[in-house]
């Protein structure tokens, strides 16, 4: 019940549902230009339905907080990941899928304006924001990849309760598989 009042609270108040009622206001970080907002557009439109709705809410609260972050890779075809997998940049087996393939996996790119570098304090703030709504983040892991150890400081999913083990090969996976297949074809 405290949580649905907090986030009516944060409703009247114009802020993000999920931010704290206290603590600083961090200034917004500035929008995204016309060209960067289109091309966040079209990669949106590649993620499975909750999938785009969650990434929707923690961009808008990413933002808020005053972090730049821009929704970069969505969508990866079969062989952009048999690729990444034979170059050891995945811990998915060359041949299998991976939440990317669905539309549930999603890259941020949240680069400190001052020193032009990935900023890790910011992807710690969001992974934490993102495990609290239900999400996962792996820059925190570290992921064994066929050319070793590998940091994927960037890389989000979302996909409540559904283990990729368990799900490849269900009926509903094909299904998924399909239309994210399209949605990457029309809007990718």
């Amino acid at each position: 019940m405290a949580d649905l009042a907090v986030m009516l609270f944060n409703k009247l108040r114009g802020r993000d549902a999920y931010a704290p009622l206290t603590g600083p206001e961090h200034a917004p970080a500035p929008p995204l230009d016309a060209r960067m907002a289109s091309i966040e557009e079209r990669r949106m439109k590649t993620l499975e339905p909750s999938t785009r709705e969650f990434v929707a809410g923690v961009l808008a609260w990413a933002r808020a907080s005053g972090i730049p972050a821009v929704l970069g890779e969505t969508h990866r075809s079969e062989a952009e990941q048999s690729r990444q997998a034979r170059e050891g940049r995945t811990a998915i087996p060359e041949g299998q899928t991976g939440w990317h393939q669905y539309g549930r996996a999603f890259h941020l790119v949240i680069v400190d304006p001052k020193t032009r570098l990935l900023d890790e304090a910011a992807y710690e703030r969001v992974g934490t924001e993102v495990r609290r709504r239900g999400g996962e983040w792996l820059g925190d892991k570290v992921l064994r990849t066929s050319r070793g150890e590998v940091r994927d400081l960037a890389h989000f999913e979302y996909h409540p309760g559904i283990k990729l083990s368990s799900f490849r090969g269900t009926p509903r996976a094909r299904r998924e598989l399909a239309l994210a297949e399209r949605r990457a074809a029309r809007y990718g």
